[in-house]
């Protein structure tokens, strides 16, 4: 396995940890940036709101309404 293959593999696991434990804690999760994109058909990113690189301008609103209980896939 290569330095890049291992490094993604443990920001995914990072960020999977991550999302659990809000998920746990019953918070409002919002998944931004290069991970959730590159993967957006993850089972742990099921449900959640996503902003992809390109949409960092969007979360703002993705924030807004996720706490609403709204999905945002951007």
């Amino acid at each position: 396995m290569d330095i890049i293959k291992a490094s993604e593999e443990e920001n995914i696991s990072f960020l999977r940890n991550e999302v659990e434990a809000g998920r746990k804690e019953g918070k409002a999760v919002v998944v931004a940036g290069c991970v959730p994109q590159g993967a957006p058909k993850s089972d742990f990113l099921r449900g959640l709101s996503v902003v992809g690189v390109q949409q960092i301008d969007r979360v703002v609103e993705v924030v807004e309404e996720t706490l609403k209980g709204m999905t945002c896939v951007r």
